[in-house]
């Protein structure tokens, strides 16, 4: 009888053991040794459930299989093993090579692409027996299975984890056709390895509208886990950010970039359609994320400290971004879209940073074309163009419970709220310094539609065209509005066009009210308001009746428990818990 041989060690993750034993066997001749496979009990390195691992489209599980009992090593030399599930891949069963010692070890790589999906979060790995066996050797064991654990990321509840290891993998399948189907959970915060010399970037935006692979249409849910350091500047891309663009079903939450870098080179005028810190565009939802760092662009249409374009829901969010562009250019969104029935929402958004440009600069966004709901900003917004405002460059959309109270400057139609008002605008107040040259107002540089239930009291200057509420009407309506800026002025002007609530009188006028001590000067000149609920000075409010709650219900603002507005002894009226406010230093001495 042969000696029985058998193997010594331990297999590594796979906690697998296979043993090849040499007996005599009555169906073979004394000199055939018959070869048998058994399996030993798991190691202490094995999962408690027995899983050689955990398997996603982005974490492959490699193992190590010791196959012992050749005769002669080199009898190994093309033996492999017969390994299957369906939906994977395997990589190193099959390599050639002798055995050292009657022992030949494979390292078996399992690769997964997403396509199959495992509902049960587990399948069987099937050692069925060995290819290319010598003819000298019978193989005579059983099936051999072991269990895997599988993450698809075909549902949110088997969302695939990513975390610092495999960051980088994650980029690179969430691009692919199927990865952009997927559903991602951050598990940790992560920071980013900065950019290689040759590079300008160390992320690619994930999905696109314009490639072959599409949009982005799974979930990516932070936990409330960071990025930081996403570096990426592509000129070539049409949509920029962490993620290209998102797809209607596409949701990306909890989610917050820390000191990133997006954008075209501003000095070097990049192509980029749209750029944003979260996305370039999204037609699903942004929730509850955050950006702080920079986002730029040269020659882009639109640029957003989170998206750049939003067709979808961008809710719960703010950024602190510096941000630099020159056409369209928003805090949280470059471009709040509608059409047809697309409808873009930013609701419960803020922003906390800068933006210098040159036209239709806004703290929320740029261009409205829907609607800005309990939002506000308390950054500096910069434009050597038009169209500037604290809240949205231009809005054609609804602009509803918002509030502003940085600085504003630009050259015509300059705002504390927004540049130019072309539809709804209520509820609404700003505090911040604004300047510029033509059609300035407390809360709209050009009011073409219905302001009511707003309050300024921002120090204005400008050379024509300067109101309290509105510089500039035309053909429409202010109702139910208060001005108390310390003063107004108009500068180096031949028109003089300047009043508490417009600075012209080309609209209907409702029930408005201005502090009788506001200072209004044409160039050196006072100018003395004419007083009227239906002028465009307003009625005359005292510094006591101004603090009186009552005359704020007069001037037609409900403090009632459905009401935006909230009322706090001592305080101005404001919108949200939390942000009530002094009144300024020149109302001060009551």
């Amino acid at each position: 009888m042969k000696k029985i041989i058998k193997l010594s060690g331990i297999i590594a993750m796979a906690a697998l053991l296979f043993c090849f034993i040499a007996c005599d066997n009555s169906t073979t001749s004394p000199d055939s040794p018959n070869i048998g496979i058994t399996v030993q009990p798991t190691t202490p390195e094995a999962t408690a459930d027995d899983s050689i691992g955990t398997l996603t489209p982005i974490d492959p599980v490699t193992f190590t299989v010791k196959v012992g009992g050749f005769l002669d090593n080199a009898d190994a030399l093309a033996v492999g093993l017969d390994i299957s599930l369906d939906g994977v891949s395997f990589k190193g069963h099959d390599t050639r090579g002798n055995a050292v010692n009657g022992v030949k070890t494979f390292t078996v790589t399992v690769s997964y692409n997403g396509v199959q999906e495992f509902p049960s979060g587990t399948a069987s790995i099937i050692i069925s027996g060995l290819t290319n066996l010598p003819a000298d050797y019978t193989d005579s064991h059983g099936t051999i299975n072991k269990k895997v654990t599988i993450i698809d990321g075909h549902t949110t509840d088997r969302a695939i984890p990513v975390n610092a290891a495999n960051v980088g993998e994650f980029n690179t399948y969430a691009r692919s056709a199927n990865g952009l189907k997927r559903h991602y959970k951050l598990t940790e915060n992560v920071t980013l390895n900065p950019p290689q010399a040759s590079a300008i970037s160390n992320w690619r935006e994930i999905g696109s509208d314009t490639g072959a692979n599409g949009t982005f249409s799974g979930s990516f849910d932070g936990q409330g886990n960071t990025i930081t350091g996403l570096v990426y500047n592509n000129p070539n891309a049409y949509f920029q950010g962490m993620f290209g663009c998102i797809g209607v079903s596409g949701i990306v939450k909890n989610t917050g970039l820390v000191d990133c870098s997006i954008g075209d080179d501003y000095e070097h005028n990049g192509r980029a359609r749209t750029i944003g810190g979260i996305a370039g565009r999204s037609d699903g939802i942004v929730e509850n994320c955050y950006t702080s760092g920079s986002v730029s662009g040269g020659n882009s249409l639109e640029v957003g400290g989170v998206v750049g374009e939003n067709r979808g829901t961008v809710i719960n969010c703010y950024s602190t971004c510096d941000i630099y562009h020159d056409f369209v250019v928003g805090g949280i969104v470059g471009e709040n879209y509608s059409y047809t029935t697309i409808n873009g929402m930013v609701i419960n958004c803020y922003f906390t940073g800068s933006i210098e440009g040159k036209n239709t600069i806004g703290g929320i966004a740029g261009r409205n074309y829907s609607a800005i709901e309990n939002c506000y900003s308390t950054g500096s917004f910069i434009g050597s163009g038009d169209y500037v405002g604290g809240i949205a460059g231009v809005s054609n959309g609804t602009l509803i419970n918002c509030y502003s109270t940085g600085s504003v400057e630009g050259k015509e139609q300059v705002g504390g709220i927004t540049g130019r008002n072309d539809k709804t605008l209520k509820d609404c107040y700003s505090t911040g310094n604004i300047k510029g040259i033509k059609d300035v107002g407390g809360i709209a540089g050009r009011n073409d539609a219905t302001i009511e239930t707003c309050y300024s009291l921002s120090s204005i200057t400008g050379k024509e065209n300067v109101g309290g509420i509105v510089g500039l009407m035309l053909d429409a309506t202010i109702n139910n509005c208060v001005a108390f800026n310390k003063n107004l002025t108009v500068e180096d002007s031949y028109f003089g066009s300047i009043g508490r609530i417009t600075g012209n009188i080309f609209g209907t006028f409702t029930n408005n009210y201005a502090w009788s001590g506001m200072t209004i000067m044409d160039d050196d000149n006072p100018v003395v308001p004419v007083s009227g609920a239906n002028l465009k000075d307003g009625v005359d409010l005292s510094k006591a009746q101004l603090k009186a709650q009552a005359e704020w219900v007069n001037a037609g603002f409900s403090f009632d428990a459905d009401s935006p507005w909230k009322w706090t002894e001592g305080k101005m009226p404001h919108l949200f818990a939390g942000d009530a406010c002094d009144w300024p230093d020149w109302l001060a001495d009551i």
